[in-house]
């Protein structure tokens, strides 16, 4: 995948990792964080694959539930997706418990 670990982020019951990936396609930031109950990936694709990506993510299964900020939220049984059209930005979270 290319990416190389850039900084790790730690606080009481959470900790998160960051990574970067700075190829032909432009800078990726890919981040993985959790806590007890809690599991996320944060990932900020290069410009041109913006799009597609998010299409690839938000099939059927997923609908539409809240906005909050910048953030559309859409989930199915057991995953949020939130989007972040200003920034790129694409998150995933899962429920551990």
């Amino acid at each position: 995948m290319g990416f190389v670990f850039n900084k790790k982020y730690t606080e009481p019951n959470f900790t998160e990792y960051s990574y970067n990936k700075n190829g032909s396609s432009g800078l990726e930031k890919f981040n993985i964080g959790f806590n007890d109950e809690l599991f996320m990936i944060v990932y900020k694709p290069a410009t041109n694959f913006y799009s597609s990506m998010k299409e690839i993510m938000l099939t059927n299964d997923f609908a539409y539930s809240y906005s909050f900020k910048n953030n559309k939220y859409y989930v199915d049984g057991s995953m949020r997706i939130g989007i972040n059209d200003i920034n790129e930005i694409i998150s995933f979270f899962v429920k551990l418990k």
